[in-house]
């Protein structure tokens, strides 16, 4: 996947398809954010560029003080998401703006990601390209993704990975 590809994926797929909150006053929660693996909507997706394929997964997050999505300065893709693979960013994606009443006294929810396939990647003694169709040597790939947050202060979260994912080579 070239690098315009990469970018475009990016900008698509910053749209987060739901966000839940809930907040409390007085939570209990660390300032350190604390996020866990929920679920995928699937396990398999088709190889490709772009939009060929997609599916949805799930984590949720606390925060004691409050302050992810707040606007602040400077702060931009906040959740990274890392290839397994090979340890490159998948993906990243910013929580969006949540009022200043939401962040007082703690938060906690669900986040909703959509994730578009990736290419399948092949041992490099083998020099076949990636996203390339070798079906008899390779039918597909696995992979899990690695999830982390950070708050606007910096704080990094817990690292966590999803479930194992097949990308079909063919």
């Amino acid at each position: 996947m070239n690098k315009s590809d990469k970018i475009l994926i990016q900008i698509i797929s910053i749209s987060m398809i739901a966000f839940c909150l809930s907040c409390g006053r007085g939570s209990g929660f660390s300032d350190i954010p604390a996020i866990q693996f929920e679920s995928l909507s699937k396990d398999t997706m088709v190889q490709g560029r772009l939009l060929e394929d997609s599916l949805t997964l799930v984590f949720s997050f606390r925060d004691g003080d409050g302050n992810l999505g707040t606007g602040a300065q400077g702060l931009r893709e906040n959740i990274i998401l890392t290839d397994n693979r090979n340890g490159e960013v998948y993906t990243t994606y910013k929580v969006p703006d949540l009022p200043p009443s939401g962040a007082a006294g703690g938060i906690e929810g669900s986040i909703l990601l959509k994730l578009y396939t990736e290419c399948c990647i092949f041992p490099p003694l083998d020099s076949i390209p990636a996203c390339s169709s070798v079906p008899t040597l390779y039918p597909s790939n696995q992979f899990t993704v690695s999830i982390r947050l950070n708050d606007d202060d910096g704080n990094e979260s817990n690292v966590v990975q999803s479930s194992l994912i097949t990308i079909l080579c063919n």
